[in-house]
């Protein structure tokens, strides 16, 4: 049991946030000083009707062998996002120009400037901007044809 499978809830609101492989901290009542690491192995497609969460499976490090099969436990799963401040902009808003990712700025009336960008993961429909942008531009989602 040094290595236990956790499952968890994941509020259905919350699943754009989340992804395989991404860290989470457990924690339970019984002890309360500690947090075991562990990460999502699985993300279920279903979301319950009622509850409206979907079930994630969490591979948790137990080298102590604290926590049991069936205990009430908690996950805090890490979002890198929320750490740092970032720079998200709805994915239609890049664009392809010969090979390269671009965005459209907004610098006058009318009057727009091509600035390229670098991008990062996807949440929901948002693509973090790693480079190319400051914040705080604003960009306009520009369909050629």
């Amino acid at each position: 049991l040094s290595i236990l499978w956790a499952l968890l809830d994941a509020y259905e609101k919350d699943l754009p946030f989340i992804n395989k492989q991404s860290a989470v901290v457990i924690k339970s009542s019984l002890y309360p000083e500690k947090e075991f690491a562990g990460k999502i192995t699985y993300i279920s497609d279903i979301i319950d009707e009622k509850l409206r969460t979907a079930k994630i499976r969490v591979e948790v490090q137990n080298h102590e062998r604290l926590l049991k099969p069936n205990m009430y436990i908690q996950g805090i799963v890490e979002n890198k996002a929320a750490e740092k401040k970032v720079l998200a902009i709805p994915e239609e808003a890049i664009q392809n120009l010969e090979g390269e990712k671009i965005v459209f700025i907004l610098e006058e009336a009318d009057i727009f400037a091509v600035c390229h960008v670098e991008l990062g993961e996807r949440i929901g429909n948002k693509r973090l901007i790693t480079k190319g942008l400051e914040g705080g531009e604003r960009t306009d989602i520009f369909y050629a044809g």
